[in-house]
């Protein structure tokens, strides 16, 4: 073959080579035209002797390279045009001591361009098919099959290299010995268009394609890495690089042993675009779809990571100090086993889902839908978690001190799981649900209700916070008009949230409204926490409040109403602890249907505090509008209490072996009724101290229209009894024995009946 400047030969039969080419310095095109009947034994003739056309049909030729070095050099300055050929049996040439491009090398300044051709069967320690280092590469219509390599297993270019594959060419088949079928590295460039490379095997990183050192890799237009395997990055792996599937590509059915079953990127970013989509991948330890370390994706456009599996460790796509980016996108379908976190994702980053983003239908052990390992999270912009399935967190599973934002109508919706049906928060996390989001319809059920292959948790909370479960130093704050925890259901307690040792805040018209449980606390259940209710509008809590030794705090203007509970505690059951509600808030239209305290219910020393604010038609046995046990009960600076029903003691308060009883500072006890003690019952030991206040037009039946004592009552500084009625005795008030002390200082007792 001649150094010529140009130059272009037809081969009409199938060559064997038996010497070394010339390396390609300039321009040197080649292309096939065999006919259907070539002879495609080996062939003695050698390439620089032919130039024959064939007449009878263009079929590809065979070029055998015998097992030689590289076919073909493209050197400095070199073009090489292949078409029509298929390159096969040979091994690469020396480079830095080692063997590189089994078929074709591409030297720096160096230009390959391959058409309608094969390269199959040829192998290297670098680049079993073709190495480029700072050349350019260009693959039509080719196929790239069943080479084998150390290191780039088909492909290496390396040293700002450009490689395009388009055209329906395919890299099938090949194996990396070592790392990568096919390696871009050294700021390179490599473009997918509609292209496929599948079936792959790389031993240890990078069972299609390994994209390193500051280079990039772009799918498009419905390119595809479908079917190979590696230990990490069965499809990809990225290190410190950019990789872009975009335009419909897809990653899907990829198989890596250890991390990132469709991708692993470390130190690398990653963008799913314009409908491309990561499925149906496998991962043994983690990321399913994607494996991140110190990365960054950006998924948006309609793309859809779905029914991705990881069999042991971490979720289907996991970011470890990275940031994850949402929207617009689909996240469905994905499963972990039950013992694994992050059923749809799990992020030790920042996490941001936004445009109408949906992660939903995952299955995983902690966090069906999203595991925030110590993550910042913001879905926003009607996002949603929805229909997923855990044991611990059916939506989100939050910890490690995580913080998450849910605004502008985002929601945690239709989720199941033993344990915090929506989300479950512990460890110092921290959630906001603000600006008109939600918590909707989820369930914490009992294990029997769980598919069988869910049924190994032995939760010994199962069937707790069906919104809701938070522990352990975790704070909620709901603020806003139209942000709510609604509609959600426990099989045992909280249906709204069950919180151990949290604090919520709930303010600016915000609401927890018809939610239920089968146990206590039908709305929120909390134990050995704090709780500050304020706002502007009305709190429902479908079966009310349940606390124990907690603080819980319900101010300005809010209202606790319209609850139900089948025992005690209508409005809140106050086991222990602080209950204060002030500054113009009310308990209204609760119901303890087979208890006491229909508006609240305190026991086991609470202190019930209830200050400028009001308590209004509720409905109990004892005790209407509140009932205590054992504990201390405040009602203070023109507090009312008017309305309320019981059906046996106490209309207004029913206090049972109370520390004190106090009512002071014009507080009013008023248009009450029960059976004994309209206004007031006080038993066993309770001292009444009324101090400055009104006790007026209560209704009770048999005894002490405005006040029942048992022990000790004591009226003074201005306190007013008055138009109070009993069908029976003491319409005023009623002394039960005769000792029972009762000390009148400054104060009016009159206009009472009795009959």
């Amino acid at each position: 073959m001649q150094d010529a400047q140009v130059r272009a030969i037809t081969l009409g039969t199938d060559v064997t080579l038996r010497e070394n080419l010339p390396y390609v310095r300039h321009t040197l095109s080649i292309f096939g035209n065999c006919s259907s009947t070539a002879d495609t034994e080996e062939s003695s003739t050698n390439l620089t002797d032919i130039n024959a056309t064939s007449s009878s049909g263009v079929y590809r030729c065979r070029i055998s390279g015998a097992h030689l070095y590289s076919m073909f050099v493209a050197d400095q300055e070199g073009a090489l045009h292949l078409e029509r050929l298929e390159l096969l049996h040979s091994v690469g040439s020396a480079v830095e001591g080692s063997l590189a491009g089994g078929a074709i090398r591409v030297n720096p300044g160096g230009w390959l361009r391959v058409v309608g051709s094969v390269l199959a069967e040829n192998c290297a320690k670098w680049g079993g098919a073709v190495y480029a280092d700072g050349g350019t590469v260009t693959l039509l219509d080719t196929n790239v099959t069943e080479n084998v390599a150390e290191i780039g297993g088909a492909i290496l270019v390396f040293n700002q290299s450009e490689l395009l594959l388009g055209d329906g060419s395919i890299i099938a088949g090949n194996t990396a010995e070592s790392d990568c079928t096919m390696l871009v590295s050294g700021g390179s460039i490599a473009k997918l268009n509609g292209s496929i490379i599948r079936f792959n095997h790389g031993a240890q990183y990078g069972g299609g394609v390994c994209v390193h050192n500051n280079s990039q890799i772009e799918l498009q237009a419905g390119a595809a890495v479908l079917g190979n395997t590696a230990n990490d990055g069965g499809g990809l792996f990225l290190s410190e690089s950019f990789a872009a599937i975009q335009g419909g590509s897809a990653v899907i059915g990829n198989h890596a042993m250890g991390f990132g079953g469709g991708l692993s990127s470390v130190d690398s970013s990653l963008l799913v675009d314009k409908g491309s989509f990561i499925s149906e991948n496998l991962a043994g330890l983690g990321g399913g779809a994607v494996f991140m370390k110190t990365s960054s994706l950006v998924a948006t456009g309609g793309s859809d990571l779905s029914r991705n599996v990881v069999e042991m460790t971490g979720g289907p796509m996991s970011s470890e100090t990275g940031n994850v980016t949402v929207v617009g996108a689909v996240i469905r379908n994905n499963s972990v086993p039950m013992g694994v976190s992050g059923g749809g994702m799990m992020v030790s980053g920042r996490l941001w889902m936004g445009a109408a983003s949906a992660v939903n239908s995952n299955t995983g052990g902690s966090g069906g839908g999203i595991h925030c390992k110590g993550c910042h999270m913001t879905v926003d912009g009607r996002s949603e978690v929805v229909g997923n399935r855990a044991i611990k967190g059916g939506g989100v599973y939050m910890d490690l001190g995580a913080v998450a934002e849910m605004l502008d109508g985002a929601s945690v919706s239709g989720n199941v799981a033993t344990t915090g049906g929506g989300m479950y928060m512990d460890l110092l996390s921290q959630l906001s649900i603000q600006n008109g989001s939600y918590v909707y319809k989820n369930r914490a059920i009992k294990p029997s209700y769980l598919p069988y292959q869910m049924l190994s948790t032995t939760e010994s909370t199962s069937g707790v916070g069906g919104g809701l479960y938070a522990a352990n130093d975790c704070a909620i704050r709901m603020d806003g008009a139209n942000s709510s925890v609604l509609g959600n259901e426990a099989s045992l307690e909280g249906g709204a949230m069950y919180l151990v040792g949290a604090e919520l805040v709930l303010s600016g018209g915000a609401r927890i409204c018809n939610n239920s449980a089968e146990g206590s606390g039908g709305g929120v259940k909390l134990t050995g926490g704090g709780m500050l209710l304020e706002g502007l509008e009305s709190m429902e809590i479908g079966g009310g409040l349940y606390s124990s030794n907690s603080t819980i705090s319900i101010t300005q203007h809010y209202l606790l109403g319209n609850n139900t509970a089948i025992q005690s505690g209508g409005g809140a059951y106050c086991q222990g602890g602080l209950l204060e509600i002030s500054n113009g808030s009310s308990v209204a239209g609760n119901v303890a249907q087979n208890g006491d305290g229909g508006g609240i219910f305190g026991s086991d020393d609470s202190t019930l505090l209830v200050r400028r604010a009001s308590i209004i038609a509720n409905i109990g046995d004892r005790g209407g509008g509140m009932s205590a046990r054992d504990s201390t009960m405040l009602v203070a600076d023109a507090a009312i209490l008017a309305d309320n029903e019981a059906n046996q003691l106490g209309g207004g308060i029913h206090c049972y072996r109370c520390l004190s009883l106090t009512v002071q500072g014009l507080s009013e006890i008023r248009n009450n009724d029960a059976v004994m003690g309209g206004g007031i019952y006080g038993s066993d030991r309770t001292s009444i101290l009324l101090v400055g206040a009104i006790i007026s037009s209560n209704v009770a039946l048999t005894s002490g229209g405005g006040v029942y004592a048992t022990s000790s009552v004591e009226l003074s500084e201005g306190t007013v009894v008055k138009n109070n009625v009993v069908y029976g005795r003491g319409g005023g008030i009623y002394i039960e024995s005769t000792i029972t002390k009762a000390n009148l200082v400054d104060a009016v007792v009159g206009g009472n009946w009795a009959q």
